[in-house]
């Protein structure tokens, strides 16, 4: 068995990777990381979706994993670029995918990968309308019908956060573009795998460039998860095994 390879996760990487709020989102890579080591990456076939500048399918492809790249729409250029950049690219298959109807067999992928997509998403990719509790769990139904017995949908997901966020959430816009999850939700949508365990992160984010504000915050989160309810962080990293 050849188990995932040891990959030195450096500054630029991890941006490459993440691209935004990235102190708080990379906590998923550590969430997930423990779960890859039981699969052989031989024989492992991976599905990244919602991956429009391909930052997980570079993570997957470094480990040493045969990768699908997928999204709604092709997925950019500035992804293939990005994984040429560190000579990836023959670890990596392209497609245009809609995670509703997925073109593909029970028991296809050993590994389902998605960061930030499940709030986003609409039956009818025109009708914001059909952005609901109800097509998320659809789509979680979906990518679980083509997973093996064994195999995971590792998530990252943006939750409802603290009452600021909650607050902030009220934005018409806001509410109209992305549908945020109770953790109460992100448990149901994965309550016909066998086992769901995530981990809540992230109490405060930093969108600059600053490496001291950036500390800062990383260490006002690392410190408010001791004390403050886990229902306020606004971000939660998944393992469903089917």
């Amino acid at each position: 068995m050849i188990r995932p390879l040891p990959v030195s996760l450096t500054q630029e990487l991890i941006h490459d990777i993440i691209e935004w709020d990235v102190n708080v989102w990379a906590q998923c890579l550590a969430v997930w990381t423990p779960t890859l080591q039981q699969f052989d990456v031989m024989n492992t076939r991976v599905l990244c979706i919602g991956e429009r500048n391909g930052g997980l399918s570079l993570w997957f492809a470094l480990l040493g994993f045969q990768v699908v790249c997928s999204d709604i729409k092709p997925p950019s250029v500035r992804a293939k670029e990005l994984h040429a950049k560190y000579n990836v690219q023959d670890r990596i298959q392209y497609e245009q995918l809609d995670v509703f109807r997925l073109p593909f067999g029970k028991d296809s992928f050993d590994i389902v990968a998605a960061k930030s997509v499940l709030g986003g998403l609409k039956f009818h990719y025109q009708d914001r309308g059909s952005r609901t509790l109800e097509n998320q769990y659809r789509a979680v139904a979906e990518i679980r019908r083509i997973l093996k017995t064994g195999g995971v949908f590792l998530s990252a997901e943006n939750l409802q956060g603290s009452p600021l966020h909650m607050l902030l959430h009220r934005d018409r816009r806001l509410r109209r573009n992305w549908r945020y999850l109770s953790l109460e939700e992100y448990r149901y949508l994965f309550s016909d795998f066998r086992s769901f365990d995530f981990v809540p992160f992230g109490f405060l984010s930093f969108g600059g460039k600053s490496s001291l504000f950036s500390w800062i915050i990383n260490v006002v989160n690392k410190t408010a998860i001791v004390f403050l309810p886990k229902r306020w962080c606004y971000v939660g990293g998944g393992v469903a095994s089917k």
